[in-house]
């Protein structure tokens, strides 16, 4: 209890503020729907298993598709209430979130639930520190191997290139590099004018 109370007199410790109403309701439903959707996950994974031995049950297909049905209505009722609740308090934010190409108003309930509309971040830094293991995750943590695609004959984009400008990028992620196509030539004005002519030609 004093070294928390020496702390508190040598910083600057921000005030608590408690979850809204809406707030405590749009986070209980998210995590509500996480639940939704790994069970309608599950439930057409095993659809697909049963189509694949040819549905020797068709009471057991039948279930499962009342199930995933059910499922469905539940996610779609969560979805129509979160949207409600967020455009009463952060029309604003929500507008501009999905104005952003990309972001989609799925992305954009997550995101300003679960930052109390950003309100909760200083800084961008912060923001995708506290996000990035939730909608941002960064690639150097998610262990993905890369695979390099390049001509073996580019003129231009050589292997020099692609290693000093692409494969430095990646830090010490896996990649694989694999030179073997070759690009057709449609820096050729003139071949890809022929190519065009010779198509449209056919058509008419």
């Amino acid at each position: 209890a004093k070294a928390i109370c020496e702390y508190a007199l040598a910083n600057e410790v921000p005030h608590y503020n408690a979850l809204t109403d809406v707030q405590a309701e749009c986070l209980q439903m998210f995590r509500l729907m996480d639940s939704y959707l790994k069970k309608r996950t599950a439930t057409k994974n095993k659809m697909h298993g049963e189509e694949t031995l040819g549905i020797p049950s068709k009471f057991v297909y039948r279930s499962l598709k009342r199930d995933r049905k059910h499922l469905d209505r539940e996610i779609a009722g969560i979805e129509e209430r979160l949207l409600s609740l967020v455009k009463k308090e952060q029309q604003h934010q929500l507008t501009l979130l999905t104005s952003v190409p990309g972001i989609g108003p799925k992305t954009a309930l997550f995101s300003i639930v679960v930052t109390d509309g950003f309100c909760k971040f200083e800084t961008a830094g912060q923001l995708c520190k506290g996000m990035e293991h939730s909608i941002g995750p960064k690639i150097n943590l998610s262990g993905t191997a890369v695979t390099v695609l390049a001509s073996a004959d580019d003129p231009v984009i050589t292997q020099t290139v692609i290693e000093e400008r692409v494969v430095n990028t990646l830090d010490n992620l896996p990649y694989y590099y694999r030179s073997h196509w070759t690009l057709n030539p449609l820096e050729a004005a003139d071949w890809l004018v022929e190519q065009i002519d010779g198509t449209v030609s056919s058509k008419c």
